[in-house]
């Protein structure tokens, strides 16, 4: 009996946390949202002296400061809403929306977002049907300002993390690794490439 007890309590317990972090993460959420909208006015102040009165290297650093340095997964184009939920969790995502920052600092905070940003590419034909002479759609995101804040994304990208996967003909598979090497010839200076490549080899 007293076991069973022990049991029915332990299980109340732990339906009493899951009730409270659901509670709380739902309270977080709201807190956040009240915050950003009532501080419009005092961003915008603030995004103005900053502009007004530091020179672009002193403003790179506040966005730096600001942001998180976070790897993002792309696999396929209208990946900003996605992004736009990881930057949420920073209770930063407000920076890139507008109503709350000049448009030249939304600007700049998105180059310095992609300056410090890890993203991961999946390099196998994503919306490219069979042809290997077709780069991967998920290099898209690099000539795709997702923002609509005028940016050159292929500058700005310092980190690309590309996997090529290939389980096909092997003569198809180095077309279509040229095809995506090819894409990378426009990327900016000082840019940190890492190419893995996996190929699955099917005997005859």
């Amino acid at each position: 009996m007293g076991h069973v007890a022990t049991s029915l309590f332990k299980t109340a317990t732990l339906h009493e946390v899951a009730m409270i972090d659901k509670a709380a993460s739902k309270l977080d959420d709201e807190l956040s949202t009240y915050i950003a909208t009532h501080a419009k006015a005092e961003c915008m102040t603030l995004s103005q002296k900053i502009q007004g009165k530091l020179p672009r290297e002193l403003r790179d650093m506040v966005y730096a400061h600001l942001l998180s340095r976070e790897t993002y997964i792309v696999r396929q184009p209208n990946h900003n809403l996605k992004w736009l939920q990881s930057l949420r969790k920073t209770s930063c995502d407000h920076l890139l929306m507008g109503g709350y920052l000049l448009f030249d600092t939304m600007k700049e905070i998105g180059e310095t977002w992609y300056e410090l940003s890890t993203f991961v590419v999946m390099g196998f034909p994503y919306g490219r049907g069979s042809d290997p002479k077709r780069a991967s759609g998920a290099l898209d995101f690099l000539h795709d300002d997702s923002w609509g804040l005028g940016i050159d994304v292929c500058q700005h990208v310092k980190h690309i993390y590309i996997r090529l996967e290939y389980v096909k003909d092997v003569h198809d598979n180095i077309i279509q690794l040229a095809a995506n090497l090819r894409r990378l010839l426009s990327l900016g200076a000082k840019v940190r490439v890492v190419l893995q490549l996996q190929c699955t080899y099917v005997p005859p």
